[in-house]
């Protein structure tokens, strides 16, 4: 019970802290709202779904990918933060093209096409890594870290897998291993250079 509690503590905190780094002026109010974004198995999926959901909708405008049917296949990566830039990257395929949608926290919103060669390329980092089997996870949740998420549609076939992340010896090294790769896949290196650049008009560094 104690722990539930704590849990449901920090994700309110985390929604809080989150949610203040977005001016209300720019918050745009996606569609689904009704729905939550993630799928409930057990209490940690419940109060997951109910403070997480609120943040990819009021911060960053994302669609529900859950129960959605496409002919597309898709994958979410999303990094939620209390102390660090909050990211998300929609990469979206159908037939032989493949799109991203980039979105960092009050530094950029954009979307480009890379090659599907990527796209492939990051399906068979997912599989190795036992994607669509794994399970989620917040036993070490704290008031100091991130919430790691990847979601995935494939043949309208839906899953998704959750960690906490402290960026210490505790943390799941092969799942943030993915996490690396995924970045790596999707954010081509002009893309890179262009959030840097940002990143030092925005902080004059």
């Amino acid at each position: 019970m104690e722990k539930e509690i704590l849990k449901t503590i920090v994700l309110i905190f985390f929604v809080i802290t989150s949610c203040s780094k977005t001016k209300m002026d720019d918050v745009k109010i996606t569609k689904n709202t009704d729905k939550g974004y993630f799928s409930v198995e057990n209490k940690d999926d419940s109060i997951f779904n109910m403070f997480i959901s609120r943040v990819l909708k009021d911060d960053f405008n994302e669609p529900v990918l859950y129960n959605h049917k496409t002919y597309k296949e898709i994958y979410r990566l999303s990094k939620l933060s209390t102390f660090m830039y909050s990211e998300v990257i929609r990469v979206e395929s159908y037939k032989d093209t493949a799109k991203v949608f980039l979105k960092i926290q009050n530094l950029i919103d954009t979307c480009y096409y890379i090659p599907i060669t990527g796209f492939l390329d990051l399906k068979v980092k997912l599989s190795d890594y036992n994607f669509w089997n794994m399970s989620s996870n917040l036993n070490e949740i704290g008031f100091d870290g991130s919430i790691w998420i990847i979601e995935g549609i494939e043949k309208n076939n839906y899953h998704h897998i959750y960690r906490w992340i402290t960026y210490n010896e505790k943390d799941d090294k092969q799942f943030m291993s993915v996490v690396e790769d995924f970045e790596k896949i999707s954010i081509p290196d002009d893309i890179k250079m262009k959030i840097e650049n940002k990143y030092k008009r925005k902080y004059n560094k």
